[in-house]
């Protein structure tokens, strides 16, 4: 898994997290544009996403059996969202799940993710909250020592509650609502290493790379009625769809004589061939950057400090992303 590329994609799942930033900033933008909030709130037409993230994923190897490779995944992710007067929040996150595979070139993964959300809007006085969870399945393949594929699938469904406060003659009213939604998720990629074993003229100690991709985002969400008896309308709809293909080049370089620190870099391209979320912000073509120092202190073990940041071509979208992992593998 770790000299195929499939290692760091199981263990980070960045891909999802910038479907769903995409997806709130697109929401707020159009639900600003389209309110009695929208004078005196600066760019409306724009979203400016700040993250932060740290996260620890493991596997922990066990033999319910003879020749019966399994091992248990656990993954653990506090991630911080911040869009300037228009939504902070965070998401917490613990998947479980059972690792098996059928060969030295194969694995697939059944578990189950569960989220807690909390999110704070800016544009009004109010909260959201709530709970989700559903299956998740992984399953990756090595084709031979220069391609490889990886799928992720997840199924989650969100329950919780919103409340706002709204001025009146009288004083704030509080407006509460249940929220609930479906969302499900699939991601495939194709991944390309070569190092010098491949291409004669690679300097010793670095990999060169590349991948192609599909994922895409589904959401459902169900009517509901607040506290005042009125329906409430998503800023999109009650189905929202976003789907992407990207395609890119990793180039990556191991650091001093001792093969432990390590560098990489990723330059990707992306283009939104499926989608319902465009509106205020109307631009399907975006570009994306990761840089990363890690640090691996032995087999299965790794630190890594990566950048990533995101924008679409008019300039309408930007995110900028801090992420901490740690794998343990034993």
């Amino acid at each position: 898994m770790g000299q195929s590329g499939m290692r760091r994609i199981f263990a980070t799942g960045g891909e999802l997290g910038e479907l769903i930033n995409r997806q709130v900033g697109y929401q707020v933008s159009q639900r600003l544009a389209t309110s009695a909030s929208r004078p005196g709130l600066p760019d409306v037409g724009h979203t400016r996403i700040d993250g932060f993230v740290a996260q620890v994923d493991s596997l922990l190897p066990f033999t319910p059996g003879p020749a019966l490779p399994v091992s248990a995944r656990i993954l653990a992710r506090s991630a911080k969202r911040f869009e300037k007067d228009k939504v902070h929040s965070r998401n917490d996150r613990l998947d479980l799940g059972i690792l098996f595979a059928p060969s030295v070139n194969s694995f697939v993964t059944v578990g189950v993710a569960m989220e807690n959300t909390q999110v704070d809007l800016k544009f009004v006085d109010g909260e959201t909250s709530g709970f989700a969870m559903g299956p998740r399945l992984d399953a990756g393949v090595k084709f031979n020592d220069v391609l490889a594929m990886i799928v992720r699938m997840e199924d989650l469904v969100f329950r919780g509650d919103s409340h706002v406060r709204v001025p009146t003659p009288g004083g704030l009213l509080a407006v509460f609502r249940d929220v609930e939604n479906h969302r499900s998720f699939v991601q495939v990629e194709n991944i390309v290493r070569f190092t010098r074993a491949q291409l004669e003229w690679l300097p010793a100690g670095i990999q060169l790379g590349g991948m192609a991709g599909v994922h895409y985002l589904d959401t459902w969400h169900e009517s509901q009625v607040d506290s005042q008896g009125r329906t409430v309308s998503e800023p999109f709809g009650s189905h929202e769809r976003l789907g992407i293909f990207r395609t890119g080049v990793y180039l990556s370089k191991n650091l001093g004589n001792s093969g432990r620190w390590n560098t990489y870099g990723e330059l990707l391209w992306d283009n939104e061939f499926d989608t319902n979320l465009h509106g205020v912000i109307d631009e399907r073509n975006s570009g994306l950057m990761r840089l990363s120092l890690a640090y691996g202190p032995g087999p299965g073990k790794r630190l890594s400090l990566e950048y990533q940041g995101s924008w679409n071509a008019d300039g309408t979208r930007k995110r900028n992303n801090l992420v901490f992992s740690v794998v343990l593998d034993f």
